[in-house]
Order: structure tokens, then sequence, then C-alpha cells
């Protein structure tokens, strides 16, 4: 996974896209084969539990969730990650 942080600003600019050259065993969150298949956007460490009552309001699935990103997909069956890395909640 890559993580492109820019340095200027406030700090708050945070894109992450995850890629795979290989084959890998596909599970019900990855799929099994290479190539881009995750944008991940940044989310305030504190604004977490709100985005997943805005996700469940609006019928969105979260498929994955880790310690600091909530996993969706969209219409396209492309996974998005919302990320407060590394930041706590």
């Amino acid at each position: 996974m890559k993580h492109i942080d820019k340095a200027d600003g406030a700090g708050e600019e945070f894109l992450a896209l995850e890629s795979c050259d290989a084959d890998r065993p596909q599970t019900h969150f990855r799929d099994q084969h290479g190539g881009l298949h995750l944008l991940a956007l940044r989310i305030g460490a504190g604004e977490r539990a709100q985005w997943e009552g805005k996700l469940a309001e609006r019928g969105v699935e979260i498929v994955h969730r880790t310690r600091w990103t909530l996993y969706v997909r969209d219409p396209e069956g492309n996974r998005i990650g919302l990320s407060h890395f590394p930041h706590e909640a």
C-alpha cells in the first residue's frame, strides 16, 4: 500500500492507493487479481462514528473495519476506505 501525504497546508490531505502485482487468495474483502483495488480518503478520528451512522442511514454496507479504516464498496464493486490513519478513534 502506498500512502501519499501532502506536507503543506493544514496537514489534512491524505490519499492511499493499494495495488498488487500478483494473484493472491480471494476473500470477501479482497479481489484475487493484481491492480488498483482501493481508494482511501481521510476522515477525522472523531468523525468515525458519524460516518458509520451516515452510511447506515443510506443503506451502505461497511464490508470491513480495521483499527483506523472503514471500508465500503462503490456501485462498481471497488473498495473505498474512510481512514483516520494513524490517529486513534
